[in-house]
């Protein structure tokens, strides 16, 4: 229990729960403060690979498309955040605007998951482990989404 002997265990996943929420909370403001050219689709972060298929591995593997609509997303809840669930108007800047707020979403979602790793400064192993696998199976349905749909967003950008 490095850094929180004498806590009971409930406490002590009080305090994670906690935690994990505020880091989640600062490092989506962050990524909101930072700017534009951070997310640019065409850099190497966000680039599809060959195996991504142009976003099929993730239909094969994951039939994302039964489920990637019914997920929550910021937008939801804060409606001044540009919403990814439905693209209004199929312009040239509305998709490129969707291209660069898909690639602050999987930023997010995958600072988020690295995050997890400061818990072991004060949690053993095991519950830094937890802490992980919790933050990936929070966080990488919605990377998938982004690395799903961006193939086919880039690919619309070519007919506009």
């Amino acid at each position: 229990m490095k850094g929180m002997d004498g806590i009971s265990p409930c406490s002590r996943w009080e305090i994670n729960i906690m935690v994990f929420a505020f880091f989640s909370l600062l490092i989506t403001y962050l990524s909101l403060k930072l700017p534009d050219r951070i997310y640019d689709y065409r850099s190497w972060f966000y680039r599809e690979r060959k195996w991504e298929r142009r976003g099929r591995i993730y239909q094969s593997l994951f039939r994302v498309k039964a489920w990637k609509n019914r997920m929550p997303e910021l937008s939801d809840f804060v409606k001044s955040v540009y919403p990814k669930k439905h693209i209004g108007k199929y312009s040239r800047k509305n998709l490129t605007v969707y291209l660069k707020e898909s690639c602050r979403a999987e930023l997010t979602h995958a600072a988020i998951i690295c995050s997890s790793l400061l818990f072991r400064f004060w949690n053993d192993i095991v519950d830094t482990l937890i802490v992980l696998l919790i933050a990936f199976l929070i966080n990488i349905p919605y990377i998938i989404i982004q690395r799903y749909n961006r193939p086919r967003i880039t690919a619309m950008l070519e007919y506009v």
